[in-house]
């Protein structure tokens, strides 16, 4: 399953500051072709047929990530007469027009038959992200389907021994701090996804002593404590003597949705 562009943007611009405020109620969709990251498509339009409320379950894990999927059977108006093949089902933002958040292909298309209800049973409707977004983030975005708003905030670099949401340990000493980042608007790809970039050059103070072997780069949202949003494990550890300077230069730090 699948974010739409209007929802990756939404996301990469918590990096931002920006918050993203949650539907009170979400809806599920019946589309006859796929909507993709644009959010349109042929939408059912049988007589009688309209978008069903949908709710979903606590994020946990699922598919290597965390994910949500559908707590009670959707279903739809009985159509009167046979209204196409539904390929794709969506999850919208209000009950007509409004923004599509989540998409995504049904395994098995259903044909709209008259006098049979088309029905979404419990479970069968899932989303999931994977990734390097932490599990604490993928949760709150997930959470946004589920009426949670979810803030934006200052992100920081933070360089880690280890991952930070397991047993890793923030460098510490010789001057250590995390650095303060900021993120150009999102822009989409050639691959389709949306991607943000650092605006400006971010540097570490000088270390003055040993700080300690880095082997993950994090971006937090908190100058201290707080919790990790993103992270990545470096392709080879660092030991950060004294004397040396992390530069990313504007352009050089990179973070996508798909």
């Amino acid at each position: 399953m699948y974010m739409t562009n209007y929802m990756e943007t939404a996301v990469l611009n918590l990096f931002r500051g920006i918050s993203i405020t949650a539907p009170p109620k979400v809806y599920m969709a019946l589309f006859l072709s796929n909507p993709g990251e644009s959010g349109t498509g042929t939408e059912a339009n049988y007589t009688g047929y309209s978008r069903v409320e949908v709710s979903f379950s606590t994020p946990a894990a699922m598919s290597s990530g965390i994910g949500v999927q559908n707590d009670q059977d959707v279903k739809f108006a009985i159509p009167q007469a046979a209204g196409g093949t539904v390929t794709h089902i969506g999850v919208m933002d209000s009950l007509s027009g409004g923004n599509m958040l989540v998409y995504g292909p049904l395994t098995d298309s259903l044909s709209i038959e008259a006098n049979e209800a088309p029905v979404v049973v419990a479970g069968e409707a899932k989303w999931w992200i994977t990734g390097n977004m932490s599990d604490a983030y993928k949760t709150k975005v997930l959470n946004v389907l589920r009426g949670t708003n979810c803030d934006g905030f200052t992100p920081y670099l933070a360089l880690f021994n280890g991952n930070p949401e397991d047993t890793g340990a923030e460098l510490s000493g010789g001057s250590y701090s995390r650095v303060a980042l900021s993120f150009g608007a999102p822009e989409e790809q050639s691959a389709g996804q949306m991607m943000i970039t650092n605006a400006a050059q971010a540097s570490t103070a000088r270390a003055t002593a040993h700080q300690g072997t880095w082997t993950y780069t994090a971006i937090y949202d908190a100058a201290s404590n707080g919790q990790p949003a993103y992270y990545a494990a470096r392709s080879a550890p660092k030991e950060m003597r004294k004397g040396l300077i992390v530069i990313i230069a504007a352009g050089n730090l990179s973070l996508a949705m798909n």
